[in-house]
């Protein structure tokens, strides 16, 4: 971390503004403390557990009453109720025999609906209860309206009022873990997306002073993502691989090398936080929810080199080069020579174990392609030395 990095997040410690913020945020949540305060399953799981008349709450039907008041009249008998989760990949499937219910949410969370999924649930709902009333309901943080008709729109806004009644009416006949756990779930709705204005101010305020030292600590958090990235670089550098890890680290992604690259290379890369010769680089990166493979290629002050090695690899093939129509490669800036991806996730975000044995087992099998660069870097540059060399074929001064 250089000085001026430093002195920003100095500052940002020092501001009293942040005491007053953390004093208001930093209560303990088991949620938070689980890391599934956004994950949308989670959420799913809960309000599953909730609604259902015979789960451990020993509220009854209190919680689907509830809920159930807010889409629809109350309905006067409750028997036989069942929840089913991920039914036919329907979120939550409420069915109540006693009233010939059937009831279909489904909980978008943070995401969109995609592969017109309101329609086959809707299908599969009709198709399976042929006979029952059915009410379909999209929950959702704003409310927003749902791309089919049919469909009932409810906010988490409406959503916490409900709960939150339901659970200052059930008193003292609630045991007191379970309310602790019901206000764990109401404080996350409440923090992640009905705001306190104060809280909104104050955190602008701050950001506004310190963005610098924020934009930090954003880049550098612990995701899923940058623990799978943590667990793949942890192997790198050991046997069978032995590759030379960029000092460089960059939280969602690896850059390694062969070790023999940083003799070959020519020092002639302009990354300011890399080594000179560290201007081919192989790396596995997390982009968006995927992982990727790639060879790339950085900025240099001799951009001549960059074309010659751009150049062999169009000439040859097996080394997997990606045609770029567009001509991008060819730009001074960091390009890919290849790319794979390697496998994409939804939700929680990659499981760490089987992804990094993914990411080695796709790097084993690539190794003859590695070696092939090897063996071009050795023809382009083995015999130019480190320091300005001349490129292969050109006439000595």
């Amino acid at each position: 971390m250089c000085r001026i990095e430093s002195q920003h997040l100095q500052a940002l410690s020092d501001d009293p503004d942040l005491a007053r913020l953390s004093a208001a945020i930093r209560a303990f949540n088991v949620f938070d403390a689980l890391r599934v305060a956004r994950r949308e399953v989670q959420h799913s799981n809960f309000l599953g557990w909730l609604l259902d008349p015979a789960e451990s709450h020993g509220q009854s039907d209190l919680f689907l009453r509830a809920f159930l008041g807010c889409i629809a009249e109350p309905t006067p008998s409750l028997r036989d109720v069942e929840v089913r989760r991920e039914h036919e990949n329907i979120d939550l499937l409420i069915v109540c025999r006693s009233a010939a219910l059937v009831v279909a949410v489904e909980n978008k969370l943070e995401s969109d609906e995609h592969s017109d999924q309101l329609r086959r649930y809707h299908e599969t709902v009709l198709r399976e209860f042929p006979n029952d009333r059915h009410l379909f309901v999209l929950l959702s943080p704003d409310g927003r309206e749902a791309s089919r008709g049919g469909w009932l729109c409810l906010g988490f806004h409406r959503l916490h009022d409900a709960i939150a009644a339901a659970r200052t009416g059930a008193g003292a006949s609630l045991n007191p873990l379970t309310g602790a756990f019901i206000d764990h779930y109401l404080a996350v709705i409440r923090r992640s997306y009905m705001p306190d204005p104060a809280v909104v101010e104050l955190c602008r305020s701050l950001y506004r002073k310190h963005q610098s030292a924020f934009d930090l600590v954003w880049e550098h958090k612990r995701t899923p993502e940058t623990r799978l990235i943590e667990s793949i670089r942890s192997k790198l550098g050991v046997p069978p691989f032995q590759m030379f890890l960029s000092t460089h680290h960059r939280p969602r992604q690896v850059d390694f090398v062969p070790h023999e690259w940083a003799t070959l290379l020519p020092q002639i890369g302009t990354e300011r936080n890399n080594e000179a010769w560290q201007w081919l680089s192989l790396l596995f990166i997390a982009e968006g929810e995927a992982l990727y493979f790639k060879l790339v290629i950085g900025p240099v002050r001799d951009t001549s080199r960059r074309q010659r090695v751009t150049d062999s690899f169009r000439a040859r093939p097996e080394l997997g080069f990606n045609n770029d129509p567009s001509g991008k490669i060819g730009q001074n800036s960091w390009r890919a020579l290849w790319s794979h991806k390697l496998i994409s996730w939804k939700g929680e975000g990659p499981d760490q174990d089987s992804v990094t044995r993914l990411a080695l087992a796709r790097l084993h099998a690539e190794m003859p392609k590695v070696e092939a660069t090897t063996d071009l870097l050795r023809e382009l540059f083995a015999d130019a030395g480190k320091e300005e060399a001349p490129l292969p074929g050109t006439p000595a001064p």
